[in-house]
């Protein structure tokens, strides 16, 4: 009855704080899908379930009692989808994907029954075209190459230009951004 009791208080004052906005990735980047018990609870001993409803089998990772549980999982996750073990009993259950697969885009949901309580991640790609390659004349001294960044969440707008811009008279890389605007940033690369 006294666990009962802990139990729904806990239930009653607990939440799943997670990410305000999707997390934007990019092919073969490893991600965090951030979620953390609000107020801190320790959740090594509490199940938690990592799960994309419009899979099947739903789990990308489950958290039982202490042990991952590797049989329910989707076999599309094994093997790259992970908790911080030494975060758990700071309550933190955030999601780690490895090598993230364009089919790894979708709405995750994090769940601990033993609270009732659920958030959801949303996870996206920020697209990049390459600009296709050129052969530079032998008299030219600068090679640019660009990459336009646009993202999905911004109804395929695009964002900027990103490139490394290479000069023999100036003897480093220049990374760039111009953004929207034709604004340009550069960043001066260490040796």
């Amino acid at each position: 009855y006294v666990l009962d009791l802990l139990n729904q208080e806990n239930e009653c004052q607990s939440q799943l704080i997670g990410p305000d906005q999707p997390i934007l990735s990019i092919l073969g980047d490893d991600i965090i899908l951030p979620c953390q018990l609000d107020p801190v609870l320790d959740a090594t001993g509490m199940t938690v379930e990592w799960a994309r409803p419009d899979l099947n089998p739903r789990f990308v990772y489950l958290w039982r009692d202490g042990y991952e549980l590797l049989v329910d999982q989707n076999p599309t996750y094994e093997g790259r989808a992970s908790l911080f073990r030494d975060k758990l009993e700071l309550g933190d259950v955030s999601l780690k994907l490895s090598g993230v697969k364009i089919s790894d885009e979708g709405r995750y949901r994090c769940f601990i029954p033993l609270l009732g309580i659920e958030t959801t991640a949303e996870l996206v790609w920020a697209c990049i075209h390459v600009l296709p390659c050129f052969t530079i004349p032998p008299l030219v001294s600068t090679v640019l190459f660009l990459c336009l960044v646009s993202l999905p969440t911004c109804q395929n707008e695009m964002l900027g230009v990103v490139g490394i811009k290479a000069d023999s008279n100036f003897g480093h890389p220049r990374l760039m951004f111009r953004d929207m605007y034709n604004v340009d940033y550069f960043r001066f690369s260490q040796q």
